[in-house]
């Protein structure tokens, strides 16, 4: 059983917008625990960096979320663009 994760606006080191495939090191290298079917992924992953990250992304392009809590979290959805807006308008960015 997995403990809940929150990160709050304390945690974050710096948010920014990435595409799994193109930007350096976020490409999921291997998949601690979780799953995926086509390009949807949810769990724990490793990335091709060496950094651990939470998953919850359909598609590329996500945005990350840098913390201070040992993982990152890498988020998003298909319509990207709106997913991108109602996220920096509810969440606090440092």
């Amino acid at each position: 059983m997995m403990k809940d994760k929150v990160i709050t606006s304390g945690d974050i080191r710096s948010i920014r917008e990435i595409d799994i495939f193109e930007t350096p090191g976020m490409r999921p290298a291997r998949k601690i625990s979780g799953g995926n079917v086509g390009d949807v992924r949810t769990g724990w992953f490793k990335l091709s960096n060496g950094q651990k990250a939470y998953f919850m992304l359909e598609g590329r392009r996500a945005i990350y979320i840098e913390t201070s809590l040992g993982f990152d979290a890498i988020v998003g959805t298909y319509d990207f663009e709106a997913f991108e807006a109602a996220f920096r308008a509810h969440v606090y960015i440092p």
